[in-house]
């Protein structure tokens, strides 16, 4: 079983609810996922984690090292979206692991690229 020490906490503003979301490292492969799976939005990662629809885009509020991340094509699928904010990312990009430990983010709602 899990320690408490091993825990990652993620707090996720959604519709004007913040969500407290629970998870260990590695027990879900990205962010998105453990979005999808412990909130439940429609039309949120449409591209199963591709990088490509957008559809899982967050503004990071509190971690700038996490905000400057930006991997594969997922600064490009980001520049496509109309509603780009500062610390943008796709949460199908950001990883599970004690680096996201208290991360605070704002979920930010798109029109799919086409998935």
């Amino acid at each position: 079983m899990h320690s408490n020490r091993e825990q990652i906490t993620i707090y996720v503003q959604y519709e004007n609810t913040i969500y407290i979301l629970k998870t260990y490292p590695y027990e879900y492969r990205n962010l998105m996922q453990v979005i999808y799976d412990q909130i439940i939005i429609d039309d949120f990662g449409d591209c199963k984690g591709t990088g490509r629809c957008g559809t899982c885009l967050i503004e990071i509020l509190n971690n700038q090292e996490i905000a400057s991340q930006r991997v594969g094509n997922e600064a490009s699928t980001i520049n496509k979206l109309d509603q780009i904010v500062n610390n943008s990312r796709l949460a199908c990009q950001i990883l599970i692991d004690n680096k996201i430990n208290n991360l605070q983010c704002k979920i930010i709602k798109t029109d799919s690229l086409g998935y």
